[in-house]
């Protein structure tokens, strides 16, 4: 009788075993980095600026699928800041697993980077799917966004106030997509005294026309952007800029279209400052004169004994210092320092001995 039950508790061995098995195999899978392995619940892509989450299976294999179709390479063809990247974190049941997507508008060069750091390149069929995928919006491709403008000065650069027009581009599979173009927003661009508007693209266009007004609607130029000059004015002042661009449709042309750039700008004129007189004597005064500065608020230090009274801007933002020097002030090579958030001027003054004529 006890040999009969020998094989029940085999049978009940291996029921308790199997499911046991199986469990650590699913586990162990779903600890593993790759996407492929394991369970993936969902996945949450941010190109650029947004965050999108992929709950459809469909959806899900093929991003994953992405993720493990790469040959390994040693590092990118190309600088990283030339791709557009793409965060895409696959949510597994116990943790997450992120790798970054590296899309150009070339698909033989769009790559990836697994959660360890390793590069691959896309075969170029993914990326070419990759390019035209619902999800992503062609976002890999740099000229599926219209082209933006911006307004530099020095080391700053300005948005436009507003953008509008029509732009087209083609998509791998050649069909050809149209976006509206409205948007604003930009603050006002500043045109130092003297100098050329520089516009800078993002795609340069084929054609760019510009025409500058006054605040008064005075025509200061209108014509092709390359014949700009420098613009010069007697006053600060208020102005607006209008940039016509056009790039052309032509056969094997990956965009086209026309668009249109509004900037409000500020001519802005060096803050300066003038003396009456470059010599006194102690007890005697002179007056300092500043102007185009748009400081709220304006300092002053002096390097000799004395003392100053600073006026309030008149209608034209002209501001007078009237300056002091004391009756115990020494002889010699001194300054007038003034300060403010758009000047910082240094005044030479030579202090005479009180008997000089």
């Amino acid at each position: 009788m006890k040999g009969r039950k020998k094989p029940a508790w085999g049978l009940l061995i291996a029921l308790f075993t199997i499911p046991l098995v199986i469990l650590f195999f699913v586990i162990s899978q779903n600890q593993d980095s790759a996407p492929g392995k394991g369970t993936v619940q969902r996945i949450t892509l941010y190109p650029g600026e947004e965050k999108k989450t992929v709950e459809e299976r469909e959806d899900i294999r093929f991003f994953v699928e992405a993720a493990s179709s790469g040959s390994a390479i040693e590092k990118p063809a190309k600088d990283l800041s030339f791709y557009r990247a793409v965060r895409v974190v696959f949510h597994k049941l116990d943790h997450d697993v992120e790798y970054i997507f590296y899309l150009s508008d070339s698909e033989i060069d769009c790559v990836y980077r697994d959660s360890e750091g390793k590069f691959f390149l896309f075969p170029s069929e993914v990326a070419l799917s990759l390019h035209s995928h619902p999800l992503l919006e062609d976002y890999g491709l740099s000229f599926a966004s219209h082209p933006t403008a911006q307004w530099k000065a020095g080391e700053r650069s300005f948005l436009p106030a507003e953008t509008a027009g029509d732009w087209h581009y083609v998509r791998t599979n050649g069909q050809v997509l149209e976006r509206k173009v409205s948007e604003g927003g930009g603050e006002t661009a500043v045109l130092s005294a003297g100098t050329k508007p520089e516009i800078a693209f993002s795609i340069k266009p084929d054609y760019c026309n510009v025409l500058l007004v006054d605040s008064k609607g005075k025509e200061l130029f209108f014509g092709n952007y390359s014949e700009m000059g420098e613009i010069r004015l007697e006053k600060e002042e208020n102005l607006s800029c209008t940039v016509s661009c056009r790039w052309y449709q032509s056969e094997g042309a990956d965009y086209f279209g026309d668009l249109t750039y509004s900037f409000w700008v500020f001519y802005d004129i060096p803050a300066s400052c003038t003396s009456e007189k470059s010599e006194a004597k102690p007890g005697e005064s002179f007056l300092l004169t500043v102007k185009h500065s748009q400081s709220t608020e304006i300092a002053v230090g002096l390097s000799f004994a004395g003392n100053f009274q600073v006026s309030g801007a008149d209608s034209e933002g002209v501001r007078t210092i009237l300056v002091t020097v004391g009756e115990q002030a020494l002889p010699g090579q001194f300054s007038v320092m003034i300060w403010g958030s758009d000047l910082e001027i240094s005044v030479p003054v030579t202090v005479l001995p009180p008997s000089a004529q």
